[in-house]
């Protein structure tokens, strides 16, 4: 089993990977869920307001698109 510390790492890691790899609005539609929920479980490693306000509070995903604070 992976240390609580680590999986946070790798949750925040995933997140910011697929946030990164998107480049249009109709792929953030299509990974939005999946985004959410990896930063989600790293919420404390998210520093950026904004992605914390995106992840407390989903968007829709044109706001998304606009927001990447990895």
């Amino acid at each position: 089993m992976i240390p609580e510390k680590e999986r946070k790492l790798l949750h925040h890691e995933i997140g910011c990977l697929l946030l990164q790899g998107i480049t249009n609005t109709a792929e953030v539609g299509e990974n939005l869920i999946e985004i959410v929920n990896q930063l989600n479980e790293a919420i404390e490693l998210v520093t950026e307001p904004a992605l914390r306000l995106v992840c407390s509070h989903p968007p829709t995903h044109t706001h998304l698109f606009n927001v990447i604070g990895c």
